[in-house]
């Protein structure tokens, strides 16, 4: 017998998985981040699969008591984790080594199940092993599914957006899709949850890993950049931020003209503004296409260091002239 404790919805997906693996399905659901360990210790159960999406706001030392109180084999079910989380590689280092990582649904998590149950696990035996598994499961959510863009607006201030906008960030990771979190507007919420959080943080990147969410803020990354053109795309139209920016760091920002609402066409002065601008951006952009195409350099995703990314990108530019 398997007894999956935790959501409904992740308990139907694992049911129909276990039960083509020959083993008996027992469900036992979670009430305000708590096992009924007592119910779980009285079946005799192979293996006990928890759903770690159901044990959020707990902290880890609180999680880890809720486990070890389980007699059976642990199963952790984590989907929208990877290997490099920092609450998988706490687990694997205090003896929780399974787990099943993949999306819901895909083939990946039936291939994960079947190796588990047939002596082989998923265990973090080194570094270089959790970076292999890392990239087998990042590149196969990319190779899955197509990115999309979302983006969340509001009318005005202090109305959710920003939180909507994790919430769905949290959703899509359960889900199985990678999904950050870029912020385009003045908030500076990113940059207050540096300081009162002190997470994971990389200033040249723009970017902190609050709660396994990957946030960016990258327009900051030019405050400490003075007197240069930037041909941009249409993602940094901002006339607020360029008029600061030419104000303050004296750097022009040119971008494509966009289509105002209602609008159908671009006048002939516009067309001819947005072709200028592409013209300069074409060579650079074919330039880092090629560079992608020998080296995949834009798979950087596990890198959380300056030195890091440094030496990542410098190599795959050197082997792209060997």
């Amino acid at each position: 017998m398997m007894i999956f404790v935790g959501a409904p919805q992740n308990g139907t997906i694992l049911r129909e998985l276990i039960e083509e693996q020959n083993h008996l399905f027992r469900h036992i659901p979670v009430t305000d981040n708590k096992i009924d360990t007592t119910e779980v210790n009285q079946h005799k159960s192979d293996y006990v699969i928890v759903d770690l999406c159901c044990f959020d706001d707990l902290s880890f030392m609180q999680l880890e008591n809720l486990l070890l109180a389980i007699n059976s084999e642990i199963i952790l079910y984590a989907t929208g984790y990877t290997m490099q989380s920092s609450l998988i590689n706490k687990l694997s280092m205090n003896g929780f080594d399974l787990f099943l990582l993949a999306p819901p649904y895909s083939e990946e998590l039936k291939e994960e199940l079947h190796v588990i149950l047939h002596g082989t696990d998923f265990i973090l035996k080194d570094e270089e092993a959790a970076h292999v598994k890392a990239q087998t499961c990042i590149s196969t959510t990319r190779n899955q599914k197509k990115g999309v863009k979302i983006g969340i607006a509001g009318v005005t201030s202090r109305m959710g957006t920003t939180t909507t906008s994790l919430q769905l960030i949290r959703y899509l990771q359960r889900m199985g899709y990678k999904a950050c979190y870029i912020e385009v507007n003045y908030t500076k919420f990113v940059q207050e949850q540096i300081r009162f959080e002190q997470p994971l943080h990389d200033a040249h990147l723009g970017m902190a890993t609050i709660d396994r969410m990957d946030l960016f803020y990258r327009k900051e990354m030019l405050n400490d950049v003075y007197g240069i053109d930037l041909f941009a795309d249409k993602a940094y139209i901002d006339k607020e931020w360029s008029e600061y920016m030419q104000k303050i760091n004296q750097v022009e920002i040119y971008t494509p003209i966009k289509l105002k609402k209602g609008q159908k066409n671009l006048d002939s002065a516009d067309k001819l503004f947005s072709s200028a601008v592409a013209q300069v951006r074409q060579p650079i952009e074919s330039f880092f296409n090629w560079i992608n195409k020998r080296t995949r350099i834009q798979e950087a995703s596990l890198v959380r260091s300056t030195n890091g990314l440094l030496s990542f990108v410098y190599a795959r530019i050197a082997a792209c002239f060997i």
